[in-house]
């Protein structure tokens, strides 16, 4: 895989197959690192190394390998003096997971559970061993439901995304958005948030003013949409669709579908996207 790497120091590297990259992070640093590879393939391996100075400013260093080392996998062993003569060869590693599934046979995915803040837990569904990506989407949270404490700090402070598109949804309360763009904008159940990052945006996810100190339910999707290669360099934009402009079908006795995203029954939602998308509630 080809991978693309954005920091808070200002970088923004691609790093091919067999090359090293090291960022120490010292006092601070935000990154994200996304996949930069047509086909969206990739294996790679990342080690976290704990530093014995502290107070170091964050740094970035990119190692080219030559051509005739890159042979099948590169087995990387820190040695006591950071020597480069740790860099050995070894043979590819054996696929143990058949990629993916067919179109016509159903795959459970079962979601892997993360403490986001005290009483708040994140069920991550993609990427999966099974599947990395459903269509369009290649990430898939669930936040909630949960009760939060009036003390429970679930902000998610100002971070980058890169090359792709975001997509917020709420079942149960509200959230404030802002980003570099300028966008300010009051997030609330049932609206659809759709954020295409392109070559680079910076945003928070925060809890209202007027919830501060106070129990609030809290409950909501996150999806990151995959742009098609020739968009994932566009310009950066965001746009807030509000609840009561999502169509709304009857689709079978008792049964309501709003449609998020794309066409189904007859209807079209007013979000504006990159590629065809069905996004169903």
């Amino acid at each position: 895989m080809r991978k693309l790497t954005l920091d808070g120091m200002g970088n923004v590297k691609g790093t091919p197959p067999g090359d090293d990259q090291r960022m120490s992070a010292g006092t601070g640093v935000v990154h994200s690192e996304f996949n930069h590879t047509p086909d969206k393939t990739g294996h790679f391996l990342q080690i976290w190394i704990t530093l014995h100075q502290t107070g170091i400013a964050p740094s970035d260093e990119q190692k080219t390998i030559p051509l005739e080392s890159k042979r099948g996998r590169l087995a990387l062993v820190a040695s006591p003096d950071g020597g480069n003569h740790a860099v050995q060869n070894c043979p590819p590693a054996p696929r143990s997971v058949e990629e993916g599934a067919p179109m016509n046979e159903t795959l459970r995915l079962h979601g892997r559970m993360t403490d986001l803040a005290p009483g708040l837990r994140v069920r991550r569904t993609l990427p999966a061993q099974e599947r990395r990506s459903v269509g369009p989407f290649v990430f898939f949270d669930e936040f909630g439901p949960a009760t939060l404490a009036p003390e429970v700090d679930s902000d998610v402070g100002g971070h980058p995304h890169i090359g792709l598109a975001t997509v917020t949804y709420l079942f149960e309360g509200r959230q404030m958005h802002r980003d570099s763009i300028g966008s300010v904008q009051l997030i609330e159940p049932g609206a659809v948030n759709w954020m295409t990052a392109g070559r680079g945006i910076v945003h928070s996810e925060r809890t209202h003013e007027a919830d501060r100190g106070r129990s609030r339910l809290t409950h909501g999707l996150q999806l990151w949409v995959a742009l098609p290669p020739a968009l994932e360099d566009c310009e950066p934009a965001f746009q807030h669709v509000a609840a009561a402009d999502i169509p709304v079908v009857d689709a079978a006795p008792g049964v309501q579908v709003r449609v998020l995203v794309g066409s189904a029954f007859d209807r079209t939602s007013p979000v504006r996207t990159a590629s065809e998308t069905v996004y169903l509630d």
